[in-house]
């Protein structure tokens, strides 16, 4: 066989492969931020839910402090207060940008339990 035909399937094999080696990298980006997200989301439940055990008639903190730090958009929490148990629960809509188009792909859930407290 030439050298010439020899480089055209080379590049023909590129040109197939590259879409799929592609969509594999923006898997795993987007993997990641998934993760990323969860992992942000447990953090921010765990504070929170300190902040309602301590601030039992507040959820204006808690609130506050969600938004601060959980830069996520369209949390919604959740308070359920149970004598001498708080329970908050954050979740959050995730969804992939696809050509102008949010897919939505999964809701993030997280919740966390603490006793009431009372301080001072």
């Amino acid at each position: 066989m030439s050298r010439r035909v020899e480089s055209g399937q080379s590049s023909v094999e590129f040109a197939l492969l590259l879409p799929l080696v592609l969509l594999a990298v923006w898997m795993v980006i987007h993997s990641a931020v998934i993760v990323r997200d969860h992992l942000a989301l447990w953090r921010t439940v765990g504070v929170a839910t300190r902040l309602a055990a301590i601030n039992p008639g507040d959820e204006s903190i808690i609130r506050s402090y969600v938004d601060q730090h959980l830069h996520l958009h369209g949390v919604d929490i959740q308070i359920d207060r149970s004598p001498p148990l708080v329970t908050v629960t954050l979740s959050h809509p995730y969804e992939i940008g696809l050509w102008f188009v949010d897919v939505p792909v999964l809701t993030m859930t997280a919740s966390a339990t603490m006793h009431e407290e009372t301080v001072g």
